[in-house]
């Protein structure tokens, strides 16, 4: 949970950048990566805890 609302936090401020700043290019690459592994870090740490720590498939 705590990802993907840093995730949220992490586009919302690329799209002010882009808007306010002009952030275009590698700045905005850089953006849209960091926010792309916190939404994949949300998605391993959700299914480890459901599969691994609560002990349920699927």
């Amino acid at each position: 949970m705590v990802f993907a609302l840093l995730s949220w936090g992490v586009f919302g401020a690329l799209l002010t950048g882009r808007a306010v700043f002009g952030w275009r290019g590698r700045t905005a690459l850089r953006w849209t990566f960091i926010g792309f592994v916190m939404l994949l870090l949300a998605y391993i740490v959700s299914r480890f805890v459901v599969e691994v720590l609560l002990g349920r498939i699927g």
